[in-house]
């Protein structure tokens, strides 16, 4: 059973980290400019939200999270039915680097996909469904719309875009080394998780306006928006 989920979670990351990969290597683009950043996004926005690909690529998330999840269960089941005795008064048997590297790497992998599983709602509902409701023409969202929300929130947004990048770009390229087979030296995968964090951490300086002026021309839109949204947050929770 591992093994099919195993496939169907292969095969479904791999279309997601395609989507994934040019999302979020247009919105680094960011660190050289703005402009050029903002163009990327507009670029291939349409390719991704096109009314016939959206519903698949839906899908295929929510096939990839449930896969994900099943073989984090299975998994727990297979460690609770060994023998306990491998657990009890034995220290843990140390690996070569080899296998210490590779099992930090899958655990990185591992951990940013559940910060993905945990932050993934939530930002599609900011980003995506929301702006659907609120705007009379959805096509005029772009960078500065993240960018208000950093100025406005410049305690938690910056970090929670530098997170939420770095656990994306990372499991991203992990899967994909993972999916094609590619053969690695010790600790390469490692070093791409530090140059994820790297990268994403300028990324979101820059959208948040850290490394040079943004214009903002369009700040009224989005604190219209940004107050509608926390309003209709509130009002569900009241019920």
């Amino acid at each position: 059973m591992d093994s099919s989920l195993a496939r169907i979670q292969a095969i479904s990351g791999a279309t997601l980290s395609g989507v994934l990969l040019a999302h979020l290597s247009g919105h680094a683009l960011s660190i050289v400019s703005y402009e050029w950043a903002n163009r990327a996004l507009l670029l291939v926005r349409p390719i991704y939200q096109h009314p016939l690909l959206e519903p698949i690529f839906a899908v295929t998330l929510a096939t990839h999270g449930l896969a994900s999840l099943a073989r984090v269960w299975l998994r727990k089941s297979k460690s609770k039915s060994k023998d306990k005795s491998a657990s009890q008064g034995q220290s843990a048997v140390k690996g070569t680097p080899a296998i210490v590297a590779a099992q930090r790497e899958i655990d990185w992998h591992r951990k940013a996909g559940y910060t993905l599983a945990f932050f993934i709602s939530g930002h599609i509902f900011a980003v995506r469904l929301f702006p659907l409701y609120h705007l009379v023409d959805p096509s005029v969202m772009d960078l500065s719309m993240v960018t208000y929300s950093a100025m406005t929130y410049p305690y938690f947004f910056p970090i929670y875009y530098a997170v939420l990048g770095t656990a994306g770009l990372y499991h991203a390229l992990y899967g994909t080394a993972r999916v094609l087979k590619l053969k690695t030296k010790r600790g390469v995968m490692t070093w791409v998780g530090y140059g994820s964090l790297a990268v994403m951490t300028l990324t979101s300086l820059a959208l948040s306006g850290f490394l040079y002026p943004i214009d903002m021309t369009k700040a009224p839109i989005w604190k219209e928006m940004q107050e509608d949204m926390v309003h209709s947050a509130g009002m569900g929770l009241l019920g």
